[in-house]
């Protein structure tokens, strides 16, 4: 839930700037804005998809990712598997369709944990191995990012954000 907000205080803030939004999003999301955007039904999964959400947009912003209340029995599958494939498909399809730039929401926990007494730097990781799989979630996703954009840091520029606590109003 906290995901689709911040993913909506997103959409809201480009299209307060004149920018039409398109988002992707699971079926049962209702985006009732009133905004100039566009609701693209997709799952994390189905890589598919993305091309239609990333095709003829300058730059995407990725936000999602699984949180979980509890850690879920089955991690793989329902953390992992759509936390770090889904963020290569985004990656993928953006790159693909010539996107300019895609920002990456991360969490401060990918680089944090452990390291509490530490400078924490980019070049500083979270020590993984923690009980907290969204934590180990966080650290994957993010590698990818990094992995990817060596791969390809001619043709896209990528920005991770990190934030520790998101405030505000709920939409």
């Amino acid at each position: 839930d906290d995901v689709r907000r911040r993913g909506l205080h997103v959409v809201q803030r480009g299209v307060e700037r004149g920018r039409l939004a398109r988002t992707g999003g699971a079926g049962d999301e209702q985006h009732a804005l009133g905004l100039r955007e566009e609701l693209v039904e997709v799952d994390l999964l189905d890589v598919s998809k993305w091309d239609i959400v990333t095709q003829g947009c300058e730059f995407v912003v990725h936000t999602a990712c699984p949180v979980p209340i509890a850690n879920p029995k089955d991690v793989e599958n329902k953390l992992f598997k759509p936390a770090i494939e889904g963020t290569r498909g985004v990656l993928n399809s953006a790159l693909k369709n010539g996107v300019k730039k895609v920002i990456v929401t991360s969490a401060f926990n990918a680089l944090w944990v452990g390291n509490e007494y530490r400078n924490i730097t980019e070049d500083i990781w979270a020590i993984d191995g923690n009980e907290d799989v969204y934590n180990t979630a966080k650290i994957k996703q993010e590698k990818l990012v990094w992995e990817f954009y060596e791969k390809n840091k001619e043709k896209i520029e990528i920005t991770v954000l990190c934030p520790g606590l998101l405030i505000g109003p709920l939409l």
